[in-house]
């Protein structure tokens, strides 16, 4: 298990963007910084993703450690952040021909499982939630919004102490394919 890691992914140019014909970025990258020089901004991240990143890639590297560590029993998240059109949607879920984190992380934790011997089971129950706004929004059920936030000491028998998400929809997940459909 490792601790947090923050990468950043830039999006390419969109096609507004290319019919305006403005391609010139103020942001210099050099290896894993990123800098705006002009406003003397500096950051340093585990990796940056160029515009020619792709969804395969960007796995191999981020997804495939978080699910790793997640079946070795540690608590994983993967989590996206941005302004609205920076490809969070896009890099989670992708599309069904370039699929994202999500569906290639549920496939690959549902290979591990049909790995394991006879006579091994667990049961895998997903939600679905944004943060916008500084509201948590149940994503499947529309009328769950603005949701408490809170840590439920009886969780878990296992582990009494596991935040949870007090009135999220939980869905249980017998096929890695239907996270695609949630």
């Amino acid at each position: 298990m490792t601790s947090i890691r923050v990468y950043l992914r830039i999006r390419p140019f969109n096609k507004r963007e290319i019919a305006l014909g403005d391609l010139n970025s103020p942001w210099v990258v050099r290896g894993c910084d990123i800098s705006l020089p002009e406003k003397n901004k500096f950051f340093s991240f585990d990796k940056i993703f160029g515009q020619d990143s792709d969804q395969n890639n960007v796995f191999e590297v981020v997804g495939k450690k978080v699910v790793d560590d997640f079946m070795e029993g540690f608590n994983a998240t993967q989590f996206v952040y941005g302004q609205t059109g920076a490809g969070k949607t896009w890099t989670m879920m992708g599309t069904p021909e370039q699929r994202g984190l999500i569906p290639r992380s549920a496939q690959m934790i549902f290979d591990v499982i049909g790995a394991k011997p006879e006579g091994w089971s667990c049961e895998i129950d997903a939600s679905y939630l944004e943060i916008y706004m500084e509201k948590v929004n149940d994503l499947l059920n529309a009328d769950k919004v603005n949701l408490n936030i809170k840590e439920d000491k009886n969780f878990s028998p296992i582990s009494p102490f596991i935040p949870t998400y007090f009135g999220l929809v939980q869905v249980g997940v017998f096929i890695w394919i239907v996270i695609q459909d949630i």
